[in-house]
């Protein structure tokens, strides 16, 4: 990366009277480090994006796995408005896989992606650390939880879950009601899972929300002694995933379907 903060180009040395004085184009490459504060200590936020903007410009950044970011876009100094925006995009990603959080609507629907405001500063750069109780901090726990079980599953031979991952969070204050759904884009068997009219009813309602619908939806709280088993959650519903690519792979599509279907069936039907 850049190694940055302010560079001074284009630099002339001017007199007026008995003055001197030297002046420069400033422009900037913002950077900065991302932490999430944790009872085990502050831990870096990883493989999410940065987005930096001022006015009508914008840069997307990844930060990397030990919570550093540096703009690749330049940012010339001005005399007026010269701050800009930090935001940060929970669009994950470690190696191939790739995942997004996103904001729920009718408690699991999809439509936008999840972001977290860290607000107006210098273009030097920003370092922030994200404290439970944030409403961000539930989200960076998860989204941090996905990336390093992508590094535990390359690790010990575990397949990854399907990629491009759709997860869906909702702040939960029930520490024991941490869901997980089916991934609905698997799910399209449920026709012969229940060979009724509510099969083809729920058959129909795939085919309408299966845009909406996320892969995954997790749970959260933004309390800090809930860290371990948020982490713990994401990665038990994560080993699900896991599962359904494995059955894919090595038996067929339909196959893991109409498993996962049948499977969600007789738990709809014991519950």
């Amino acid at each position: 990366p850049i190694s940055r903060i302010t560079i001074k180009d284009n630099c002339v040395t001017k007199k007026f009277l008995w003055w001197t004085w030297e002046s420069c184009d400033t422009y900037y490459y913002p950077d900065g480090h991302i932490y999430v504060n944790t009872p085990h200590g502050n831990v870096p936020l990883k493989g999410v994006k940065m987005r930096l903007w001022r006015w009508f410009y914008k840069c997307d950044v990844r930060i990397d796995g030990s919570g550093y970011y540096c703009s690749t876009e330049r940012f010339n100094k001005l005399f007026v408005g010269n701050n800009m925006s930090y935001r940060i995009l929970f669009d994950g990603q470690n190696g191939n896989n790739s995942w997004e959080l996103k904001a729920t609507i009718f408690g699991g629907a999809c439509l936008w992606g999840s972001t977290a405001d860290l607000g107006s500063h210098s273009p030097d750069g920003l370092t922030k650390v994200i404290y439970p109780g944030w409403s961000s901090w539930g989200k960076a726990v998860v989204s941090n939880a996905i990336y390093d079980y992508c590094d535990i599953a390359r690790k010990d031979g575990i397949y990854p879950p399907p990629w491009p991952l759709d997860v869906a969070t909702r702040n939960n204050k029930s520490t024991g009601d941490f869901v997980s759904s089916a991934l609905a884009a698997l799910n399209i068997s449920l026709l012969y899972a229940m060979p009724n009219i509510m099969g083809l009813l729920a058959k129909l309602y795939s085919y309408i929300f299966s845009t909406f619908w996320p892969d995954l939806i997790l749970n959260y709280t933004e309390k800090g002694e809930d860290y371990d088993y948020i982490t713990a959650t994401v990665w038990h519903e994560l080993t699900h995933a896991s599962q359904l690519t494995m059955m894919v792979n090595e038996k067929d599509f339909f196959w893991a379907s109409d498993y996962w279907s049948a499977n969600v069936y007789q738990q709809a039907k014991n519950g």
